[in-house]
C-alpha cells in the first residue's frame, strides 16, 4: 500500500496522541494509520510489538508488522514461540481470514522470522 501522502498529513496531530492511548484496538488502529499516511515505520513499529500476543489484536499488529516489513529483534523469540508452539493460542472466534486463527498466526510468524533472516543476510558482510 502506498502512503497517503501529504494530503493526510494534517490528519497526524489526531492520530499520534492515540498511539499512546491505552485501549490497545485503537492503539493499533492509529499505528496503522500513522504507516499509511507517513510511509514510515518509525512511530508504529513500536507500537505494534507492544501489542502483538496471542490475541484477535495481536494477530492483527502482526498483519500490521507484515505490511512494514520490520521485525525487531526482540520480537524474534516470541515469533518462535507463535510459531513453534504445540498448543492452541487463539480461540475458535471467528475472524476474517481463512482456516482457524492459530494457522493464521503461525503463518504470520514464519513469514515475519523468514523477513528478519533477510535482513540479517543483507546485513551481513561478505
Amino acid at each position: 500500500m502506498q502512503p497517503l501522502g501529504s494530503a493526510a498529513a494534517p490528519l497526524l496531530p489526531l492520530i499520534e496522541p492515540l498511539l499512546e492511548t491505552g485501549y490497545e484496538w485503537t492503539r493499533m488502529a492509529a499505528a496503522e494509520a500513522h504507516h499509511w499516511i507517513t510511509g514510515s515505520p518509525d512511530r508504529a513499529v513500536p507500537v505494534l510489538v507492544e501489542l502483538v500476543g496471542p490475541t484477535p489484536v495481536g494477530l492483527r499488529a502482526l498483519q500490521a508488522l507484515a505490511v512494514t516489513g520490520q521485525v525487531p529483534e526482540e520480537l524474534r523469540p516470541t515469533l518462535r514461540a507463535f510459531f513453534f508452539s504445540p498448543l492452541r493460542l487463539l480461540s475458535d472466534s471467528p475472524h476474517s481470514g481463512q482456516g482457524h486463527p492459530d494457522e493464521e498466526l503461525r503463518t504470520l510468524a514464519r513469514t515475519l522470522l523468514a523477513v528478519g533472516q533477510c535482513s540479517d543476510r543483507e546485513g551481513s558482510p561478505s
